[in-house]
């Protein structure tokens, strides 16, 4: 009678298991590494957006909307804000309203580095 050798894994079984293994968590980790950097990115973008619309809401109280730009520091972040005529400005129906438009554009940045968010609006404001 002879006698079976498949009882259980030999060491070559074992180790090309284990290589698999490792292989299929490396994947793993690499994918769920990118859906954090993924989400830490998209965190930032929406905080530098919710800047954005705050500073387009303070202009004509704590911003003055006088045509120009500003560069204002904040908490961290780098807010860009440029005000200038609006060209149909000239159109009579504008001197008839008694209002002049401007637009305003405004760029947000962590200090230093490239805009992460522009916004840009039209602002009315009593004309002068």
């Amino acid at each position: 009678m002879s006698e079976r050798r498949d009882r259980g894994f030999t060491l070559l079984e074992t180790m090309v298991a284990f290589a698999i293994l490792v292989l299929v968590l490396g994947a793993a980790y690499r994918s769920l590494g990118a859906g954090s950097r993924s989400a830490a990115s998209a965190e930032t973008l929406v905080a530098a957006l919710s800047v954005a619309e705050s500073a387009l809401a303070r202009i004509g109280t704590d911003l003055s909307d006088d045509p120009g730009r500003r560069v204002v520091v904040e908490g961290g972040w780098q807010i860009d804000l440029t005000i200038q005529p609006y060209r149909p400005a000239e159109d009579p129906l504008w001197r008839q309203t008694g209002l002049l438009p401007l637009t305003a554009r405004v760029a947000v940045s962590a200090e230093g580095g490239p805009a992460l968010a522009t916004l840009q609006t039209l602002v009315l404001r009593p004309a002068r």
